[in-house]
């Protein structure tokens, strides 16, 4: 699969801003070619790629025009910066140590076409050539076998974020460390003050049937793109709950640009300051109730609250659903059901006692007092 895009009118800033792109779609084994004219800018945009993976925790970035090769241990994986114009033959290649570096992190290598056709097929292929003005730059980008798909990736997410507004020369894009989840993040920054978070959920495929010919996503109901996570949060921001905004979307490519709430998260913040665990448990309380209650107005609520309510409970001593009440005919007995198995929960009555929520919860419902004192 052979796929290409150009990019015209490319001032040194936004040569600057691709680099961060790229430096966030890479994984470790992938191969990257810089081909054009001397001062095209190849190592312009090799050293932006490589300060982008550091997150700026490199010194210097020399050429490698006299040394062939030069490496660097940065955060997420390794980076092995090849300049192969004084190379003699192909076959010099191999004693550089491509191979080896391709298997602990990725290559950048300028001039590959010295290397004759000695070069891995799945590669990323990107020339760069002078507009003629010595200020703007033409960047063609080519995906050789898996890097096709990704180049099509590439240029959803650059898409979204110019209709986020935040492509600009003054907006930057960085790698946010995330979970273990199949799901990428980055952060933009921007001079303005303003940022996002992007979410790059791509859908996962279906594994193998292991039940009723249904594989394990299917039967546990794992939410395998952003659709979800979009559902639920609409509808608590529907209930008056506070939300990320998402300010851009493209749901067939499972890319979200939302809004940066920062990194103070409830349990870092509580350990921080002890003087406000009581309001913070507090709100966290509220909002489970109001979860709780809007049974009387969603349907099937439960996939729902047992979501965000998992997120919001996850210092208790379990992070299974909290809800497992049978449905009841009568809604009212049914939400007082569930917010009878909030509060009994032993770690939070536990809360509720130490930070002496008990009296605001009596006054707000007072069905609480019947569950404390079961």
């Amino acid at each position: 699969m052979l796929v290409s895009h150009t990019l015209s009118g490319l001032t040194e800033a936004r040569l600057g801003r691709l680099a961060e792109d790229l430096a966030f779609v890479v994984r470790p084994g992938d191969l990257v070619t810089l081909s054009g004219d001397l001062g095209a800018g190849k190592t312009t945009l090799a050293r932006a790629l490589i300060a982008a993976l550091a997150d700026g925790a490199v010194g210097e970035i020399p050429s490698p025009t006299f040394t062939l090769v030069q490496t660097y241990d940065c955060a997420r994986m390794a980076v092995a910066h090849f300049d192969l114009y004084r190379l003699n033959a192909p076959e010099e290649l191999d004693e550089l140590g491509l191979d080896l570096a391709l298997k602990h992190g990725i290559a950048l290598i300028e001039w590959p076409e010295r290397a004759g056709g000695t070069l891995p097929h799945d590669r990323l292929d990107v020339r760069l050539e002078d507009e003629g003005e010595d200020t703007t730059r033409r960047i063609t980008l080519t995906g050789h076998g898996a890097w096709g798909g990704r180049i099509e990736r590439l240029m959803a997410l650059r898409t979204l974020t110019v209709r986020a507004g935040m492509d600009g020369e003054a907006c930057r894009l960085r790698y946010l460390q995330g979970d273990a989840s199949v799901r990428r993040y980055g952060r933009i920054v921007c001079d303005e003050g303003n940022g996002a978070v992007l979410m790059d959920w791509a859908r996962q495929p279906d594994g193998p049937a292991i039940r009723n010919g249904l594989p394990y996503s299917r039967i546990a109901h794992l939410a395998e793109d952003v659709r979800p996570f979009v559902a639920v949060a609409e509808a608590l921001r529907g209930m008056g709950l506070s939300v990320p905004q998402i300010a851009a979307h493209d749901l067939d490519n499972g890319l979200l640009v939302l809004e940066d709430l920062g990194d103070r998260v409830l349990g870092r913040e509580a350990e921080a300051d002890p003087r406000h665990q009581r309001e913070m448990w507090r709100a966290a309380v509220d909002v489970l109730v109001a979860l709780a209650g809007a049974a009387l107005f969603v349907f099937n609520v439960k996939p729902l609250y047992r979501t965000a309510a998992t997120v919001l409970v996850a210092r208790q001593e379990s992070s299974e659903a909290v809800v497992r009440s049978p449905v009841r005919e009568d809604p009212f007995e049914q939400i007082n059901a569930m917010r009878g198995e909030i509060l009994a929960r032993p770690t939070l009555v536990k809360l509720i006692e130490k930070l002496d929520l008990y009296p605001e919860l009596r006054e707000t419902w007072p069905m609480a007092e019947i569950v404390m004192r079961m």
